[in-house]
C-alpha cells in the first residue's frame, strides 16, 4: 500500500485509516460466517461425526495440513456453503448509488441518487435456484454430493459464485474459505460442542441489510478424549 500510494494517499494518517478500514471489513465477516457454521453444526449434530471423520481421513491421506489439504476438505466446504446459504452476512449485495438516471430494458426509469442492490438472500432461498433435493432444508452434505458429479466438481465449491449465489465473505472468498477450514479442523478434532440442555439456535438479527448471529447464544464445549493419534503433527497447516 505504501509503494502504490500517490499524493495524499502516501500520508501516514491516510495509510493508517485505510489499514483500519481493511481490518474492519475483513475480520468480522469471517468471524460471523464461522460462528454461523458452528451454530449450524450444533443445531444438526448428526453431521459432526461424519465431518470429523472426513477431516481425519483427508489429513492422513495428505500427510498433514499442506497447501492442497484445505482444497480436499470437501465436506467441510459443503458445510460452510450450506450454512452461508441460510445465514449470509449481507441480505443485499452490490449496493450502488446511481451517479445518473438510467432507464432499464423494461422501461422503468430509476432517478439519479437511487440506491440499487441485488437481493442475494432472497435468491439463495428461492427453491428454484437451489441445487439438489429438499431446497428448504439445511443439508451440510448438499454441495459435496453435487461436487462428486464431474460437471459440478468445481462449480459448487464454497469459493465459487454464479447467478444463484452472489454471497461474499470479505476480504473475498478464497482467503476466508481457507482460514475457516484451518480453524474448524482442529475444533472438530479436539473438542465436542453442543447447545446447553433446553437451548437451541437463536434467531439471527439484522442491522440495515446485514445479518448477524445472536451474540448471546451459548455453547457447551469440552475437550475430547481419545483424540486420533498423530493429529498434533497433521494439524500443523502450512499453506504458504
Amino acid at each position: 500500500m505504501m509503494d502504490a500510494a500517490t499524493g495524499q494517499e502516501a500520508e501516514s494518517e491516510d495509510l493508517a485509516q485505510r489499514m483500519l478500514i481493511l481490518s474492519v471489513t475483513s475480520i468480522h465477516t469471517t468471524t460471523l460466517s464461522m460462528t454461523q457454521a458452528t451454530y449450524d453444526l450444533c443445531t444438526h449434530p448428526q453431521y459432526l461425526e461424519p465431518l470429523r471423520a472426513a477431516v481425519v481421513d483427508v489429513l492422513r491421506a495428505d500427510g498433514g495440513g499442506g497447501k492442497l489439504t484445505v482444497n480436499h476438505l470437501r465436506k467441510m466446504d459443503s458445510l460452510l456453503k450450506g450454512s452461508q446459504r441460510f445465514n449470509p452476512m449481507f441480505l443485499l449485495t452490490f449496493n450502488r448509488i446511481l451517479p445518473k438516471s438510467i432507464t432499464l430494458s423494461n422501461g422503468i426509469s430509476v432517478p439519479v441518487g437511487s440506491r440499487i442492490a441485488v437481493p442475494s438472500n432472497a435468491m439463495l432461498n428461492d427453491p428454484s435456484r437451489v441445487p439438489g433435493d429438499a431446497p428448504a432444508s439445511f443439508d451440510a452434505s448438499r454441495y459435496s454430493r453435487l461436487c462428486e458429479q464431474p460437471e459440478n466438481s468445481q462449480r459448487q465449491l464454497f469459493v465459487m459464485t454464479d447467478y444463484n449465489n452472489l454471497v461474499f465473505a470479505c476480504p473475498g472468498r478464497f482467503y476466508p474459505a481457507n482460514e475457516m477450514k484451518m480453524m474448524l479442523a482442529p475444533i472438530l478434532i479436539y473438542y465436542d460442542m453442543r447447545f446447553p440442555d433446553g437451548c437451541g439456535r437463536s434467531r439471527n438479527f439484522t442491522i440495515d441489510s446485514d445479518m448477524c448471529p445472536d451474540p448471546a447464544t451459548r455453547l457447551l464445549i469440552r475437550k475430547r478424549s481419545g483424540v486420533e493419534e498423530g493429529m498434533d503433527e497433521l494439524l500443523t497447516f502450512n499453506v504458504l
